[in-house]
């Protein structure tokens, strides 16, 4: 896939300093509610909006700096690595505001995610735009790492809009190895993880009983996210990377199906079951060499 030249966007783009209300959700009352944040940084495929609590807090100076880094960073590895790895971020549903640039939306107290009603138009607690919600009390890198998986989220969800938990989180997982974040920052963040390991697939290590296909809240949520980017991370190794992108645009076939079909279709006549035990038995060699 090619960058897409951002010339076509909507008459009234928005620059720096426009405020905005968005909605936003409280998952553990169900509530919505509407916050009021700054675009502080506009990227050629970015707008990083920041609520203005938070720009209070941290002031405005430094956050428009931490801004600044953060769209460049989106513009020159998030959204075109993610562009190569998942497609175009249109997909299916088109691009509800005309504007070819994803919102960032750094927002104090409600965690990171992506909703895609955003994207629906006339739905109730819509912002009408492509955009992912950012917690804006973490670290640089954190940041960094977040938005790159809370955007790849917004591309899958594009094309495939049921495909099994551990491929959804464990591609957004995989998404920030790919662009190349897990060998350049992850050992500052967290001294237990390295090279292409994640805090997600080190908490995997604790409790090696965490579900891939079921997230188990008996144990470390981080784990089975773990265990969904180890998964796909072995099969980009031992298969190929083309399988990864294959099984992105597949929205017919969903997890154990959807990969059974695409490595039959290039030529690998292995089962689903098959594949998960050699992934397990390489896992468990590596911990007995660890040992």
């Amino acid at each position: 896939n090619e960058l897409i030249p951002n010339t076509n966007v909507k008459l009234d783009s928005y620059s720096f300093g426009h405020q905005e209300d968005f909605w936003t959700v409280n998952f553990q009352t169900g509530d919505w509610y509407e916050v009021r944040a700054t675009l502080l940084a506009v990227g050629d495929y970015c707008y990083i909006y920041v609520d203005n609590r938070t720009i209070s807090s941290n002031g405005q100076s430094a956050t428009i700096e931490l801004c600044r880094i953060y769209a460049s960073e989106f513009d020159h590895t998030i959204y075109p690595k993610n562009l190569v790895l998942m497609g175009h971020p249109n997909g299916t549903l088109g691009d509800v505001d005309g504007d070819l640039r994803i919102t960032v939306f750094l927002v104090e107290g409600v965690g990171s995610y992506y909703l895609q009603h955003n994207e629906l138009p006339y739905t109730s607690y819509s912002n009408n735009r492509e955009m992912v919600y950012v917690n804006s009390n973490m670290g640089l890198y954190h940041t960094i790492e977040t938005i790159c998986h809370e955007a790849n989220h917004l591309f899958l969800f594009n094309y495939d809009l049921d495909e099994s938990r551990y491929f959804i989180e464990g591609l957004a997982e995989f998404s920030t190895y790919y662009v190349g974040y897990r060998n350049n920052y992850s050992y500052v963040q967290w001294s237990e993880v390295n090279l292409n390991s994640t805090h997600a697939s080190y908490y995997f290590s604790q409790y090696p009983d965490a579900s891939m296909l079921y997230f188990d809240r008996n144990y470390h949520a981080s784990a089975n996210y773990g265990a969904g980017y180890l998964f796909l991370l072995y099969i980009s190794e031992r298969y190929g990377i083309d399988i990864i992108y294959d099984l992105v645009p597949i929205d017919e076939l969903d997890g154990a199906y959807a990969l059974e079909y695409v490595l039959s279709e290039h030529g690998f006549n292995i089962s689903f079951n098959e594949v998960f035990m050699d992934f397990y038995y390489s896992l468990y060699n590596r911990s007995t060499r660890d040992l």
